[in-house]
């Protein structure tokens, strides 16, 4: 549950007439309310000496605060709105750039979740998938990026996603304990690409299965792939170039990849009773990071296809355009279907076994 939005703005470079006036600084405040439809019920000021002042409304959405700090040499405020309901404080950063005369202005948005669950609304008429502001901060609204290299595979907001997917604020859904690794799709969102629809044809006979997506900026469970990050890239050479072995995105990506392997399952041990991976027997692959993530973390693992499999369904797919194409063959999926299976016949023993 969200309890609200808070923004917090920092503006430098102000004008001191304006930071050093009670009255100018309260009439800003009203401006900001009256911009975000918010209902003021208390304002109370305070000058200090020599120099700042400090304006706070009580709202019925809950508070505006303006500080500032007219000392030469500062020249600062911040000012601080915390809105509950669908109010969004970011609207109004610009009115209060422009109104206190600042020459800069950085801001951070962050949800207030009730406890450690994270605020999220679901996606219009898909109730399982999750949209929620980005993690740790604000960063700006993600433009199209298509390309390969380690900008891309460390970006800000990817990094944001990831150490909160790896925190006690993240929660994999309840009754969902066997996680399925498999990788992304060039098509966004991922669950709505024609081999993921494959995919998702086999996982949905399997109600324990929690999907989690391997990709290019990390990491990313099922249900928060609808978010504008993980629907804005394309991890595509587009230079024409061929790297050195030292710079090769791609050892980058694997090597990036096992590590968060390790730190997801790590963070949610407690959550998870068995791991799965839908991915490539090959040198290149994940298998031997799974397994060994497996064998330390004390889960039932299985990974699919296997390599004869593997073999076959490269052949069949023979002319695809994508790499990952021979792990959504009917033949690797049925593999995988079989192993889910097996893999909850298994926790059922173990269960009964345990509970005697």
């Amino acid at each position: 549950m969200n309890l609200g939005n808070e923004v917090r703005i920092t503006l430098e470079g102000c004008d001191p007439n304006v930071l050093n006036s009670p009255a100018l600084l309260s009439g800003i405040v009203r401006n900001i309310c009256a911009a975000l439809e918010v209902e003021i019920r208390a304002e109370m000021c305070h000058t200090f000496e020599p120099h700042g002042v400090s304006v706070i409304a009580i709202l019925a959405e809950s508070h505006c605060a303006i500080h500032t700090w007219p000392e030469e040499g500062r020249r600062t405020a911040t000012v601080d709105i915390f809105t509950c309901g669908e109010v969004d404080p970011v609207t109004v950063v610009p009115l209060a750039t422009r109104a206190l005369g600042a020459t800069s202005s950085s801001f951070t948005v962050t949800e207030r979740p009730l406890a450690t669950t994270p605020a999220v609304r679901t996606y219009p008429g898909f109730p399982e998938y999750i949209l929620s502001a980005p993690p740790y901060g604000h960063f700006p609204r993600p433009t199209f990026r298509r390309g390969v290299g380690r900008e891309y595979l460390l970006e800000p907001e990817g990094l944001s996603w990831s150490r909160f997917f790896t925190s006690g604020s993240y929660r994999p859904p309840a009754g969902k304990d066997i996680l399925l690794l498999h990788p992304c799709s060039w098509a966004k969102p991922y669950d709505f690409s024609e081999y993921i629809a494959r995919l998702r044809r086999v996982t949905d006979l399997h109600d324990r299965v929690h999907r989690v997506i391997i990709s290019n900026v990390g990491l990313v469970p099922f249900e928060y792939q609808m978010n504008e990050f993980f629907c804005s890239y394309d991890y595509m050479d587009v230079s024409g170039e061929r790297p050195s072995e030292e710079e090769d995105p791609r050892a980058l990506f694997r090597a990036l990849t096992s590590d968060r392997i390790r730190a997801y399952v790590s963070a949610h041990r407690e959550h998870y009773k068995a791991i799965v991976l839908l991915g490539h027997p090959v040198a290149h692959g994940y298998h031997e990071a799974v397994s060994k993530v497996s064998r330390e973390s004390g889960l039932i693992g299985f990974q699919a296809p296997r390599a004869e499999t593997y073999r076959a369904a490269v052949e069949e797919s023979r002319g695809e355009r994508d790499i990952d194409a021979p792990l959504f063959t009917a033949r690797s999926l049925e593999e995988l279907s079989r192993g889910l299976s097996a893999v909850e016949k298994e926790l059922n023993r173990v269960r009964a076994v345990t509970h005697g």
